[in-house]
């Protein structure tokens, strides 16, 4: 089901990149802030889906409590219902940022939850705990700055950006997680 939802999510915002607004669709005619918040969106759900089928597979391979299990399973689905309305709200950016924030703050919450509930002795969680905090405050910071209209005019931008380097923190840092 989670894999389901992704690819909805993922469905929903790729027909938003290329036809926003129910607009005629026009080859390569994207516009750079949908282009931007579509970049954000697609290089944090890529390490989200790839840390979660590899933390739903460790958990069944370790056997662990069936509470747990079922845990994370309902926090994957959660987070993806999230993706999902994060890709419904691609054509607003005050929506996008409070989702992704949303998200970020979810994810910090069920990391914290699995350390205490001795899920998980791996170090990749509680490293994405700390990008995705840093990234949640950082998406707080771009919304109340953004009423300087430097920042409101380069808001889709920043976010994207913000989005890129939460990604290479992310793959940096847990490059043995995900690829050993």
């Amino acid at each position: 089901m989670f894999a389901a939802v992704v690819a909805l999510s993922l469905t929903t915002a790729i027909q938003f990149l290329v036809r926003p607004s129910n607009t005629t669709l026009v080859p390569f005619a994207i516009p750079l802030p949908n282009g931007s918040l579509f970049v954000a969106f697609l290089v944090t759900i890529i390490p989200f889906y790839h840390g979660a089928t590899l933390a739903l597979t460790n958990v069944s391979l370790l056997r662990t409590r069936r509470l747990l299990h079922l845990s994370n399973f309902g926090m994957l689905l959660i987070e993806a219902m999230i993706f999902y309305t994060m890709a419904l709200s691609l054509s607003s950016i005050n929506g996008f940022i409070t989702w992704f924030a949303i998200l970020m703050f979810a994810d910090c919450a069920w990391v914290t939850f699995i350390h205490i509930a001795g899920g998980s002795d791996d170090q990749a969680p509680k490293k994405w705990a700390y990008v995705n905090f840093g990234m949640a405050v950082a998406l707080v910071l771009l919304s109340i700055f953004a009423t300087d209209k430097r920042i409101a005019t380069n808001l889709t931008y920043l976010v994207g950006l913000a989005a890129v380097t939460r990604t290479i923190l992310d793959y940096s840092l847990t490059w043995q997680y995900y690829f050993d």
